[in-house]
């Protein structure tokens, strides 16, 4: 029996519209994404980082820290605004 699989939550598909976004601002494409990530010690395929864009794979905390340094951004960048609180 496989486990159910989960869907993805909204901050999850935000942070990967944002780093497609980002990346393709800074002309970086899939491979040396994931030539860059792996450099950083943090492995994740070509394909792995096109799931990742696409909603097609989870988002961990390391993988959204290493997506910040790779992108040049703090990890909270990618992530949805919040409300503040009153």
């Amino acid at each position: 029996m496989q486990p159910t699989r989960q869907p993805l939550g909204d901050t999850t598909q935000h942070v990967a519209r944002t780093v497609r976004d980002l990346r393709e601002r800074q002309g970086i494409s899939t491979t040396v994404m994931a030539e860059r990530l792996t450099a950083r010690g943090r492995r994740i395929s070509q394909s792995g980082v096109t799931r990742l864009e696409t909603g097609q794979r989870q988002i961990t905390v390391d993988d959204l820290t290493a997506l910040a340094a790779v992108l040049g951004v703090r990890p909270a960048a990618l992530l949805p605004a919040t409300p503040e609180r009153n």
